[in-house]
């Protein structure tokens, strides 16, 4: 997961008077909330051109399945909270959208544990007491999943070499917790993507390898292993681009190794 500035999002002419007039046909009973879905999704392009097409919770790019706008506080229902009508105040707040892949946001049993992950519904947090009820009561809510939208909350996440998700801080009780949960419902430790961070890592142990035997080589004056090593070096960036799949686990498999001169240079200046 990466950091993702939703300041930044390009919105089409006309896109927050049609958002607003969406609000106030709800407020005033005229319609439901998905009968104004085409909303969020004339959002949805610009959501993926914020990370590059990838999902902002995994960062894989499915190929295979629909991406689809996430609202992060859900729009209907809320799973934890019976009889709460969700936060349909924020259906049409595009501060709500996050672009989620299937596997992310919709409910599906992951066939390696048998259990049933995705986000759905689902939106914990620390206090059902402080659980907002209307619109600016959001602020007093801990929420306890991880938002890529907060800064420095992706960080929450770390990874085994295994491509394995897991808390980055253990020791701290909310973090852990937000990393726990952000984990089963946005479904990070699936076996199909798991396994693809478990071939990239492959991929990176082999480069830096040859990298690293380059590298000595040109120390000891032999410039023969240049074109090596500035090709390893060019594999490396490239997987930790932001752009990438999974660069964010990229850069925690290079960090591994960053009792290597050159790849302490390389990790200060991607």
């Amino acid at each position: 997961m990466r950091f993702i500035d939703n300041r930044h999002i390009r919105v089409p002419d006309g896109w927050n008077e049609k958002s607003q007039q969406a609000l106030d046909d709800v407020c005033n009973y005229r319609c439901s909330v998905n009968d104004r879905s085409a909303v969020w999704r004339d959002l949805k392009d610009a959501l993926a051109e914020l990370s590059h097409d990838k999902c902002w919770y995994c960062e894989a790019k499915q190929e295979r399945s629909d991406d689809a706008v996430d609202h992060y506080r859900p729009k209907g229902r809320v799973q934890e909270a019976n009889g709460h009508p969700g936060y349909w105040w924020l259906a049409f707040d595009k501060g709500n959208y996050r672009y989620s892949c299937t596997f992310c946001n919709s409910r599906r049993k992951n066939p390696a544990t048998g259990e049933t992950q995705g986000k759905g519904d689902h939106f914990p947090i620390a206090d059902e007491n402080t659980r907002a009820l209307k619109s600016g009561q959001e602020e007093y809510e801990e929420c306890l999943l991880i938002d890529p939208c907060k800064a420095f909350e992706p960080n929450l996440i770390d990874f085994r070499v295994d491509g394995t998700p897991c808390p980055k801080f253990p020791d701290n009780p909310l973090w852990k917790s937000k990393a726990e949960n952000s984990i089963y419902y946005y479904a990070l430790d699936h076996q199909e993507v798991r396994e693809a961070r478990r071939l990239l890592a492959v991929d990176l142990e082999s480069w830096i390898e040859e990298a690293d035997k380059a590298f000595k080589k040109i120390s000891a004056g032999n410039n023969d292993f240049s074109d090596t090593f500035q090709g390893r070096v060019r594999d490396i960036k490239s997987a930790m681009k932001a752009e990438a799949r999974y660069s964010s686990f990229a850069r925690r498999v290079v960090a591994d190794h960053k009792d290597l001169v050159w790849i302490e240079t390389l990790l200060q200046s991607n």
